[in-house]
């Protein structure tokens, strides 16, 4: 019988603290899916996203536009890769861990550009389109700059500086011979290659992660694309480091389902051009949610990639427009890692 106490003891007395340590794992694994306001607001940053193209010769870029417009011809074409980068898409995103309990974020970035696509093919018969679509239109550009040039140029010669509207005239003309000189040396490129089977195009995308570290200073660091379905978008930090100062959220590898009652955090106005502010901070926005009509914050206030989380601090997905995508094809994004 003392044998069989002792047996039972001995049980208790390595059992109980067991126990107790599973149930505070338990706790604490639990306790690591929900979410402060702080916290939530430090996982949150800008995703500012640059995409134009290039056109190469055997590989070798030789010319830039940042779009291709409906009738075929380019918009922004230029020699300067910088010039084409002012086609600016702003989105929110926020840093997220790969494993669901264990530290794994390494820099990863999940966002949502709705309608982006960067998986535009050029052949080469459309090259070859683009390319003699846009050397006509620059030639009658050139000759369009030219004549009015010349109109500009008899004006100035017949007028001098005591006549009122001079100077702006005077003004206009120097702006139009630099377009001329801009028009002809572009075409002097296109024309000066005789083999065009060799041109080929390419879309570039071009990341980066906005944030405030923890001494409340903006910081700014290159990402990557690493996986992308969709509008929803997989990025990472392109030294795989997860900044100092922001919290990368876990995300519950299971479906879950969205509540009436949600948290949003988002940059109010980034989604809009005229009051877009890479420098804006993050705000948490009350909002309904309903199956039919998704979100009901107005787009002015919640921008796409946006995290959304339920009244206790629990993430539920990403906002794309009106939707919210759950948090568990996020989780998939993962398996689709480059």
């Amino acid at each position: 019988m003392k044998q069989k106490f002792k047996m039972i003891r001995k049980k208790l007395v390595i059992g109980l603290p067991c126990g107790a340590l599973f149930c505070v794992a338990v706790i604490m694994i639990w306790r690591s899916f929900t979410y402060s306001y702080d916290d939530m607001q430090r996982c949150t940053t800008i995703i500012e996203f640059h995409s134009f193209y290039s056109i190469s010769m055997d590989g070798k870029p030789i010319l830039y536009f940042s779009r291709l417009n409906a009738d075929s011809t380019l918009e922004g074409i230029t020699t300067s890769a910088d010039s084409a980068r002012n086609n600016i898409i702003y989105s929110a995103g926020f840093w997220v861990n790969k494993m669901p309990v264990i530290p794994s974020c390494y820099g990863h970035l999940a966002t949502a550009f709705p309608g982006k696509n960067d998986d535009v093919q050029f052949n080469h018969t459309d090259v070859l389109h683009i390319v003699t679509i846009e050397t006509d239109r620059l030639k009658y550009d050139k000759d369009s700059l030219k004549s009015e040039a010349g109109e500009l140029k008899y004006y100035l010669s017949v007028h001098n500086v005591k006549d009122e509207g001079y100077n702006m005239i005077a003004k206009y003309a120097a702006k139009i011979s630099s377009e001329i000189k801009v028009v002809d040396s572009i075409l002097s490129i296109i024309t000066r290659y005789n083999d065009l089977s060799k041109l080929s195009v390419k879309h570039i995308s071009e990341y980066s992660a906005i944030y405030y570290d923890q001494n409340n200073k903006l910081k700014r660091v290159r990402c990557k694309q690493t996986a992308n379905d969709k509008q929803c978008y997989l990025l990472q930090t392109v030294n795989r480091q997860t900044p100092d100062g922001v919290c990368a959220i876990f995300m519950k590898p299971w479906t879950c389902i969205t509540p009436k009652n949600i948290i949003l955090v988002s940059y109010p106005g980034l989604g809009n051009k005229e009051f877009a502010s890479p420098s804006a901070k993050a705000e948490i926005i009350a909002g309904k949610y309903s199956l039919k009509k998704g979100h009901d914050i107005t787009s002015i206030l919640v921008t796409n990639g946006s995290p959304v989380f339920s009244h206790r601090g629990r993430l539920i997905g990403i906002t794309s427009g009106k939707d919210i995508i759950n948090r568990k094809y996020l989780t998939n994004l993962f398996d689709k890692e480059r």
